[in-house]
């Protein structure tokens, strides 16, 4: 947390590397410490990694949405945030793929992992998450 804000890195000053950090270590880190922490101090199998990494990537395209509050206040202090930086219409597109596709992987991990109810539930979500960023994509269309 304190090198995405804090000199001398500043993360946030780029919104693919400070997104990314975040992902990572709120995201993973969380998910990999809980699973230490399950697992008595054990060290989680590739199957926990996999999903770790995959939110961590997911949780790149939620920092993105957050950044949509402050893009006049990030192009005036220089914070190259991906709404302020690349525009509200890609980085909103971008948000959108970049939440999206790991779900999908993980549901496709799921099911290969013989649990397709799982895999159901997360496809349930992603159907109701797709309508709410068509509707946010909309609402990004000035006519």
């Amino acid at each position: 947390a304190w090198a995405y804000s804090a000199p001398p890195f500043r993360f946030k000053q780029n919104g693919w590397i400070g997104n990314a950090a975040v992902g990572v270590t709120y995201e993973g880190l969380a998910w990999i410490t809980g699973a230490i922490v399950l697992l008595g101090g054990a060290i989680p199998n590739g199957k926990v990694l996999a999903m770790a990494a995959l939110y961590s990537l997911g949780a790149h395209g939620i920092m993105t949405l957050n950044d949509f509050k402050a893009i006049d206040g990030d192009r005036q202090m220089g914070i190259k945030s991906l709404p302020a930086a690349h525009g509200e219409h890609m980085a909103a597109w971008v948000a959108c793929f970049v939440m999206l596709v790991p779900q999908f992987i993980v549901m496709l991990l799921l099911a290969s992992w013989g649990k397709p109810m799982h895999a159901s539930a997360i496809g349930g979500l992603v159907v109701v998450q797709t309508m709410m960023m068509a509707s946010f994509l909309l609402s990004l269309i000035h006519i």
